[in-house]
């Protein structure tokens, strides 16, 4: 019998959502970075849609930041410190 974290009561399902946003977030960064690079490679230059990009990009990440610290520190720490009292 495996251990299945998924479906174990102990642990916050929000991890499964922060993990893989995380993942395709750092994949995001580097298909961004690469554009970037590659404009300056072959001389492009940075165009608008290059700085939109990059402003969505830094939009994303504060999204992350903020939801893992909604989903971690206000929830989690509220509801078990209110389960402590009540229990």
């Amino acid at each position: 019998m495996g251990l299945n974290l998924i479906h174990s009561p102990d642990v916050n399902p929000a991890w499964r959502d922060i993990i893989v946003n995380a993942v395709f977030n750092v994949l995001g960064i580097v298909v961004v970075c690469l554009r970037l690079y590659s404009r300056r490679l072959t001389r492009a230059g940075f165009g608008w849609d290059d700085g939109l990009i990059v402003v969505s990009t830094l939009i994303v990440n504060g999204m992350l930041i903020v939801t893992g610290f909604r989903e971690f520190y206000f929830s989690f720490h509220l509801v078990s410190a209110l389960l402590h009292f009540l229990f």
